[in-house]
């Protein structure tokens, strides 16, 4: 092992730790990993839709399987509860029978093989997910037979990074549309430490949303964008992300299903400086500073 912090993949730290003049530190990690709707085709242009399948989705028991416990549930409102401005309040509900009132609601009625059929056609849809992540793949299967218990059939597509990305984001430009239905997909940790970045994930002007992959379009969000962007103090703009994170709990343009816990392994041996900070790990500059004296 080389001498600076690794992160490493939360089922290896447990080896890791045995190991002599090894050290893991773990904490708070705000990288995000979503299940993406495609909100500009049927029907996922229905926020009950949307409501229903996160409904259905059991996070605790992704964050438990997948994560080994090594993270916390997404937040209904995309921000991480220790990220500032976090409306802590805002809890993601696992409730199938929630679930499938909302799918009752819509009229989507089951068919003789257990599939929902709404306007006719049967709830089959296809969830991509990238090839070189085992922690996606799994949760995907798991997300999979979660919906399959309320009556919506998945197929989990699994593809390289690159192909996937030209499915969802071609091009990294979300004017270039996108061609899916659902998708596993995440934003890194600094789309937390920033309030305007969650205007920049729901806004439906293309070039102000520039990380709306799922294409939201809807009034208060880019209302809400707006003000957040505009906001004169800190204090204010954390006041309007708030509103802005009950509107994305409500709206579901996305389902946040978890945040990994940062998991960093270094050679105690070498360095034992390292100061951990929520959201950017143990490489920081608090870890090069000396002590205050007293």
């Amino acid at each position: 092992m080389h001498a600076w912090a690794r992160s490493v993949p939360a089922e290896q730290a447990a080896g890791l730790e045995r190991q002599p003049g090894v050290k893991i530190v773990r904490g708070p990690g705000f990288s995000s990993t979503l299940l993406a709707f495609n909100n500009g085709r049927k029907p996922f242009d229905d926020p009950k839709v949307r409501q229903a399948i996160a409904a259905a989705i059991d996070s605790q028991k992704l964050v438990d399987t997948v994560l080994r416990g090594q993270g916390k549930t997404g937040s209904p409102g995309f921000w991480h509860p220790d990220a500032p401005g976090a409306d802590t309040s805002l809890k993601h509900s696992f409730d199938a029978s929630h679930s499938a009132k909302l799918l009752d609601e819509v009229g989507a009625a089951t068919g003789a093989d257990g599939i929902r059929v709404l306007n006719g056609k049967p709830m089959n849809f296809t969830l991509l997910v990238q090839s070189s992540s085992p922690e996606r793949i799994r949760s995907a299967e798991l997300i999979r037979d979660m919906l399959k218990a309320v009556g919506i059939g998945v197929s989990v597509t699994s593809m390289d990074s690159d192909s996937l990305d030209a499915k969802v984001w071609p091009e990294y430009d979300v004017a270039k549309g996108r061609d899916y239905d659902m998708s596993m997909w995440g934003w890194s940790a600094p789309v937390q430490l920033d309030a305007t970045m969650l205007a920049a994930v729901v806004d439906s002007d293309t070039v102000l949303g520039r990380l709306n992959v799922t294409g939201t379009k809807d009034g208060d969000l880019d209302r809400l964008s707006d003000e957040v962007r505009a906001a004169p103090t800190l204090e204010d703009r954390y006041k309007v992300l708030g509103e802005l994170q009950k509107q994305v709990a409500e709206k579901a343009p996305f389902v946040t299903l978890y945040y990994p816990d940062g998991v960093y392994a270094y050679r105690q041996d070498i360095f034992d400086g390292w100061v951990y900070q929520d959201g950017t790990g143990i490489l920081n500059k608090a870890s090069f500073m000396e002590a205050a004296a007293g």
